[in-house]
């Protein structure tokens, strides 16, 4: 290959892999509304058979930008589905992203730690969000990743997960909920506190499109452009053959 024939094709691979770069990855806007059901009621201490079994719902909305915090870790008002979080727990939006820290809030005599939020039939104590909005994109799914950082492993809070995917349901393509009841956490001898953090990625597609959730930006369309009238002009001058 040519000098010639070595540029050409670099320039026009280094512009379009610019454009596949640029790709936007689409990111949750507005505000977001939580709820806090617990059909149930709550555990009110580590007694079995001991709790406040009138059914909770609080609701409470929030920017994504912003996020819910428990009052240990935001001193300002606390009202809605924050009021009942536990010391660390939050609630954020990172991107495509909702992100819970969820501590153990019932532990039973067989040293069994839960969140102490009841489920009653077959409804589940559940955290629900409603109103997940990401311009351009309609929700179809989710993949659930649960961690942590212990130690250096990375090993799960959870201990009773086969699939952190089983906690979450979509609802409709603004609405999922994230299940309570049936979350058990691990003994953590070497920490003050029993918790699990979970990661919700959302899964889109395009609207109007049948493709998947990205979208080019105007810039990558510019580069992919770019690239194309590179090769045409370097074909009408006899570069590539």
């Amino acid at each position: 290959m040519s000098t010639s024939h070595r540029l050409i094709w670099s320039l026009v691979s280094g512009l379009s892999g610019l454009a596949l770069v640029s790709t936007a990855q689409a990111s949750l806007i507005g505000s977001v509304t939580v709820d806090l059901y617990a059909p149930g009621g709550l555990t009110s201490d580590g007694t079995p058979g001991n709790t406040v079994s009138t059914a909770i719902h609080v609701t409470e909305s929030t920017s994504v930008s912003t996020g819910i915090f428990a009052s240990s870790l935001d001193p300002g008002p606390i009202g809605g589905a924050a009021g009942f979080m536990l010391d660390h727990e939050q609630i954020t939006f990172v991107g495509n992203s909702i992100l819970l820290h969820v501590d153990a809030g019932e532990q039973t005599p067989g040293n069994l730690f839960y969140t102490g939020y009841l489920g009653s039939g077959a409804e589940h104590a559940r955290y629900q969000f409603s109103g997940l909005n990401i311009p351009g994109e309609t929700i179809t799914g989710f993949k659930v990743y649960d961690f942590d950082g212990y130690g250096t492993s990375g090993t799960t809070g959870a201990v009773n997960l086969t699939d952190p995917n089983d906690l979450v349901h979509l609802i409709d393509a603004s609405t999922l909920s994230f299940d309570l009841d049936t979350l058990q956490f691990k003994d953590r001898l070497r920490e003050t506190y029993n918790y699990a953090e979970f990661r919700i990625d959302l899964i889109t597609q395009a609207n109007g499109n049948g493709g998947g959730g990205d979208l080019p930006e105007p810039s990558s369309l510019a580069c992919l452009g770019a690239a194309g009238l590179m090769m045409f002009a370097a074909r009408r001058r006899g570069w590539l053959r």
